[in-house]
């Protein structure tokens, strides 16, 4: 693969003209440390440079910054020569393939892998990258996750296209036949997904997100978006008066309250609005006394404003709890979806029978963006086969249906067994202990049992992941802010290092 492959198709002449033009524009410096060349290993020194490099993200320019050099210099100062951006490409290059040699080796070695598509914006523009991920659970039972590439969207940013880049690289990667699912946070996927006979599953962060937009958009109450904006604005004087914060911290201390800063939301999404709105309501009484003292009785939040500010905390809080439920690192199921929004929809129920308008309108959004979840065949066979989640399925009026398809899998994988062999595979499943919430379904599976039948079914489907990026990063979009200041012609490089490099056994 060559170091066009590196980008987009469409952007592959135009990066590598890039990358030369800025080689050109180098000062003509021999490295601070030659480049290895094949055959010969990289020392300690630069190999713990490289993995800096890939694991903070950093801009390959980094390394002729002049004080990175005189940090270098001064951690060894018997070595006077300097770094260069093209050394840090070259061999990360090298890394690179050989890093994509194991990672094909490794996703040759299963069945069934599970592509992922993250749409996120690059740095200006109307311009985006997607990252493409393969999911996968290998022989130990341990969830695997391995990017692919991350393209440079130009132009054409249609489901089709995006579809179009996930059978290029189904095909590059030798994994068409084993790809069923694809999760992606980019909307309208499914008939795109369809047309190559995958099934899509949206995104469960972009599914929660768009639920709260859609009750935002939706809500007819002009307070409650007066007092949104009012929010905003006070959040925007603190960070732009440094004598108001001071005297915020004095208010604090007084009043006994937590030192917490006011944060605008970045990106407008329902966590980041939530953490606003519930320090400014923690804050209130700091916050007035600053806006007394300051004279800004247009920010003042005044009794009715405070009981408008707690009622939309108690119809957020639940989508909080909801979220802080899933993993904080990494990739979760979608054997949790089910759960989750059947509890999530519970609460918002209650709280709409007590009155509370804005949770009455998010339930509607719930049930207008997730619909019946218990048909999803995904959604239901993978919270079934979760030893964690099974008793809520065997007791739902579907699990007669339930059981059924999941024997119609394992006799299509087990041709040759007797029905009532795998009806007590099955059986043995059903009655066997369940599994605390916090446990990893997955060790369940690892152990030797009676269901050996019964676990190729389970490997399929509990493969399959509930969000499209890993969960760090899924519900808190200004975190990819730190990729966006990459040269656009590392992106792919670097992101791909950063997951494969670190994580491969």
């Amino acid at each position: 693969m060559s170091r066009e492959g590196l980008s987009a198709p469409g952007t592959r002449a135009l990066n590598v003209a890039h990358w030369n033009r800025r080689s050109r524009r180098s000062p003509q410096v021999r490295p601070r440390w030659r480049s290895t060349g094949p055959g010969r290993p990289l020392s300690n020194q630069q190999l713990q440079l490289l993995r800096m490099m890939v694991t903070d993200l950093l801009p390959l320019s980094t390394v002729e910054h002049a004080g990175f050099q005189a940090f270098v210099q001064t951690l060894n100062p018997a070595c006077d020569v300097q770094l260069s951006v093209k050394w840090v490409r070259d061999e990360l290059f090298r890394i690179y393939e050989d890093t994509r040699e194991k990672v094909q080796k490794d996703m040759n070695s299963v069945g069934h892998i599970v592509l992922s598509a993250e749409l996120w914006p690059a740095n200006q523009g109307q311009d985006n990258y997607v990252t493409v991920s393969g999911h996968f659970i290998d022989k130990y039972w341990k969830r695997r996750c391995c990017v692919l590439e991350t393209l440079h969207l130009h132009g054409d940013q249609t489901p089709g296209c995006a579809v179009h880049h996930l059978r290029r690289l189904a095909a590059e990667w030798k994994i068409k036949d084993k790809v069923n699912v694809v999760v992606s946070n980019i909307r309208a996927m499914r008939e795109a997904c369809e047309g190559e006979g995958w099934t899509h599953i949206r995104c469960l962060a972009l599914n929660l997100n768009m639920v709260f937009k859609e009750a935002m958009a939706s809500a007819d109450d002009p307070a409650w978006k007066a007092l949104l904006r009012k929010c905003r604005n006070i959040v925007r004087f603190f960070s732009s008066d440094a004598e108001a914060r001071h005297l915020l911290t004095s208010h604090q201390a007084r009043l006994k309250l937590p030192t917490a800063g006011l944060m605008l939301s970045p990106d407008e999404t329902l966590l980041s609005t939530f953490n606003m709105l519930h320090t400014i309501s923690q804050q209130a009484e700091a916050i007035n006394s600053v806006l007394m003292q300051q004279v800004k009785e247009t920010l003042w939040l005044n009794k009715s404003e405070k009981a408008t500010l707690s009622t939309t905390l108690s119809a957020l809080q639940p989508f909080k709890d909801t979220i802080d439920q899933l993993s904080h690192r990494g990739f979760d199921s979608i054997s949790s979806i089910t759960p989750l929004v059947t509890d999530l929809q519970k609460k918002m129920g209650g709280l709409a029978q007590g009155g509370n308008k804005l949770a009455e309108t998010l339930d509607h959004q719930i049930k207008k963006l997730f619909g019946d979840i218990k048909k999803n065949r995904w959604l239901t066979l993978s919270t079934f086969l979760d030893p964690r989640f099974k008793s809520a399925m065997l007791f739902s009026h579907k699990a007669d249906e339930i059981k059924n398809k999941v024997i119609a899998e394992m006799q299509t994988l087990h041709k040759t067994e007797q029905d009532d062999v795998l009806c007590d595979v099955l059986a043995n499943y059903v009655t066997s202990s369940s599994m605390e919430k916090q446990q990893n379904p997955l060790d369940y599976w690892r152990l030797p049992r009676d269901s050996r039948a019964l676990s190729p079914v389970a490997l399929k489907y509990l493969t399959t992941v509930s969000t499209a990026a890993p969960l760090e990063r899924a519900f808190h979009q200004h975190t990819s802010l730190k990729i966006r200041s990459l040269e656009p012609q590392n992106v792919h490089l670097l992101l791909f290092l950063n997951t494969n490099w670190s994580t491969l056994p």
